[in-house]
């Protein structure tokens, strides 16, 4: 998808202040299904969510990956890739599930490509279900995100923080 006005940066806010904010009712904002969210600062995600819009919630545990994990190669020039894997948060086994966006900068905004890499024996009824649930958690996301208004220190600093993640992500 493509966005207008809204840039990586004001994406990137976004997702900071989710971090930071770590509470119901942002979360519950970007996604009704969203019962829980918790994050550190190092990425790791736990959310409640009923996944794929099927049966009950599952308690999910998103834990950052780098590329070696990435079902499919990165788009060129990419400028960050969101990248993760999932485990059920009660029995930390590895549900297979992989988390996989590419963001990238434009003139006019951002373009954004989500994945989510399921195995094959998944129901199709998730797989449909979490495409709707994933369009409409970073369609409202988004919308938080372009009242998002980075002040000079802070557009340096995620400016740095780009490049830095898209020279390692190209070194991996």
């Amino acid at each position: 998808m493509e966005t207008h006005n809204i840039s990586l940066l004001q994406f990137m806010l976004f997702n900071q202040l989710l971090v930071k904010k770590n509470n119901l009712y942002l979360p519950s904002i970007i996604h009704p299904e969203h019962y829980y969210f918790d994050a550190n600062r190092k990425g790791v995600q736990t959310i409640i969510e009923t996944f794929g819009m099927y049966q009950e919630p599952s308690y999910l545990d998103l834990r950052p990956s780098n590329a070696s994990v990435a079902p499919i190669k990165p788009d060129p020039n990419v400028d960050l890739i969101m990248i993760g894997k999932t485990f059920l948060k009660s029995l930390n086994i590895d549900t297979k599930l992989i988390g996989m966006h590419q963001l990238t900068q434009t003139d006019a905004g951002t373009r954004v490509k989500l994945g989510v890499f399921l195995p094959e024996a998944v129901p199709k009824e998730i797989v449909t279900g979490h495409q709707w649930h994933l369009m409409i958690e970073f369609n409202n996301g988004l919308q938080i995100a372009a009242n998002q208004h980075p002040n000079a220190v802070q557009k340096i600093l995620l400016q740095q923080a780009i490049k830095h993640l898209k020279n390692k992500q190209q070194s991996n």
